[in-house]
């Protein structure tokens, strides 16, 4: 796992997470159906949480990858999303406890990737200090955003995958 350590505008943070990781980011193209798909999803994001595509921006000016390709990769990556539903393997644990249930009081929040060995070193902790915005940390495997974590505030998110299963339980 690396430590990566941002702050600036979402825009600065991208560009320089870029600038830093040039060299070991390429992506292959995509078709114009997934094109397509991450455009939508990008109409979402957009109205959600547009800073995110600032610093995609931010990544994409400073390794020189097109944009839309970027975000098709990074909304919608149609290799991964066929891994997901073909494998057994993938899943994540997730649980939280509220802290009237804890012997501190305090609340409990707890998140484990459950994944492919072979890919742990893509497994990145993101320090990440937005001006104006909070401090937080976050995990990801990839070059931007993250699945989750937990902002200066206290506040925590996260997300798991589940295969999808097309058969009956025994």
């Amino acid at each position: 796992m690396h430590l990566v350590k941002l702050s600036g505008t979402y825009y600065e943070m991208g560009y320089e997470y870029g600038k830093v990781n040039k060299a070991r980011l390429s992506l292959p193209d995509a078709d114009a159906k997934d094109r397509k798909y991450a455009s939508k999803c990008k109409e979402h994001v957009t109205e959600y949480i547009p800073s995110i595509l600032e610093e995609f921006q931010g990544i994409a000016d400073s390794t020189d990858i097109n944009f839309e390709l970027l975000i098709t990769y990074l909304l919608y990556n149609p290799s991964s999303a066929e891994w997901f539903f073909q494998s057994d393997l993938q899943g994540c644990t997730i649980f939280a406890v509220s802290g009237d249930k804890t012997a501190d009081g305090f609340p409990l929040y707890a998140r484990n990737y459950d994944w492919e060995y072979e890919k742990q070193d893509q497994l990145g902790l993101f320090h990440i200090q937005p001006k104006g915005k909070l401090e937080s940390i976050g995990f990801a495997d990839h070059m931007s955003g993250r699945y989750g974590g937990v902002n200066k505030a206290g506040l925590a998110a996260g997300i798991t995958i589940m295969p999808y299963y097309d058969r009956k339980l025994q």
